[in-house]
């Protein structure tokens, strides 16, 4: 979910508010070591500054380096339950994690095992860990043979191949997108010997009736 957004406030207006000060001299705001804002004026009533005073009263803002200000989602959500389950991946690489990890929020990691055919919650598996025996028998691959006049493969050589602007070059070029959907149907057909309704294939919209052929 959405922990984090920034807030729209120009850089003058930020200088300003962070030198403002109080009709005692005091600091409207003020910072903390972890750049959260905390209001301390009591004379600001209303005005332009009225939603970001609310927000760092409620302690869900922040200034980064005195350069942006960003909202957080309020940690007391999280923590006003006694369990909060969140399914997602990658989970260590998300700002959600770094959240958590602001907060102080306990959390337990879990991976998803399938169990004797039903799916349950055990403890973390690295991905590098994974059993991943069952899917290496899904998979395929086409080699070329060396009795085939063609290698279908040969199209897909480049680093960049199939990238949106290798295809824009492919359908502009008649004979190499005929080639292209002529190969893609000879693997259908003859080479994976798969019927047409069990065939999934993927590509930009605009170009999908370009490059697929009919099956």
């Amino acid at each position: 979910m959405n922990v984090i957004d920034q807030v729209k406030i120009s850089r003058d207006d930020l200088k300003l508010l962070t030198n403002a000060k109080t009709t005692k001299a005091d600091p409207v705001i003020t910072i903390d070591e972890k750049g959260f804002v905390h209001w301390t004026s009591e004379d600001y009533i209303t005005g332009n500054f009225e939603q970001i005073r609310n927000l760092a009263k409620a302690n869900n803002l922040m200034i980064f380096e005195n350069i942006a200000m960003y909202w957080l989602f309020p940690v007391s959500a999280f923590k006003g339950f006694e369990e909060v389950y969140v399914l997602t991946y990658m989970f260590k690489r998300q700002i959600q994690s770094c959240y958590y990890e602001l907060f102080e929020v306990d959390y337990d990691y879990y991976s998803v095992a399938n169990k004797d055919g039903h799916y349950k919650l055990v403890a973390y598996i690295p991905i590098h860990k994974e059993d991943k025996r069952h899917l290496r028998e899904l998979i395929k691959i086409y080699y070329s043979a060396p009795t085939d006049r063609t290698n279908l493969n040969k199209v897909g050589e480049k680093n960049s191949a199939f990238s949106v602007t290798h295809l824009n070059n492919l359908v502009s070029n008649s004979k190499q997108q005929t080639l292209l959907r002529n190969n893609r149907f000879n693997f259908y057909h003859n080479k994976a010997n798969v019927p047409s309704h069990e065939v999934m294939r993927t590509t930009y919209k605009y170009l999908e009736r370009r490059l697929c052929p009919k099956i």
